[in-house]
């Protein structure tokens, strides 16, 4: 597999992202790829959107769009800053499913669903998985300043609902 991404910031407040290569991807076999992402910020950083699209072409073909919002009371860490986000996600009917959109504890997907991890063990939870996808996440930060810098706690709430997935339903 090789890929090659060329990005970068056009203004301060807007970054454009396009990719391309080729992926070996089982069982689909050697794929070409492309995609590009769309990314735009306020100028005081309180506000992110983000849409992608990306494609793959071979002896399957398939693509997926996403796009995502943040909205931050403040950018900076003092007192009291609320957080919310918003997600949306759609694949086609053949992409496979380890491609899937769903919610995860931040590591193997930026969809917030903090409680439930998507890889348990080693393991990907394929029935948190799903080609379409919608999420919202409120959080409420405190921070502090202390002798070793600033410290902080949050209190959150996670909503993905997962759909068209492996096992019938809506999740």
């Amino acid at each position: 597999a090789a890929e090659l991404q060329v990005s970068n910031w056009i203004a301060s407040t807007a970054h454009l992202s396009f990719s391309g290569g080729l992926a070996d991807w089982n069982p689909a076999g050697v794929l070409a790829t492309a995609g590009m992402t769309v990314r735009l910020r306020s100028a005081g950083d309180r506000a992110d959107a983000r849409i992608s699209a990306n494609g793959w072409k071979g002896a399957s073909s398939f693509a997926t769009l996403d796009a995502a919002a943040i909205g931050r009371s403040s950018a900076e860490r003092r007192g009291l800053v609320y957080v919310g986000r918003a997600s949306v996600g759609m694949a086609t009917r053949s992409v496979p499913p380890d491609a899937w959109f769903g919610g995860d504890v931040g590591i193997t997907r930026a969809v917030l669903l903090r409680a439930h991890p998507l890889v348990d063990d080693g393991r990907l939870r394929t029935a948190q998985l799903g080609r379409r996808l919608v999420a919202a996440s409120g959080e409420v930060q405190r921070w502090w300043t202390s002798a070793v810098g600033r410290v902080g706690a949050a209190l959150f709430v996670d909503a993905v609902r997962a759909g068209t997935r492996l096992a019938p339903g809506a999740r």
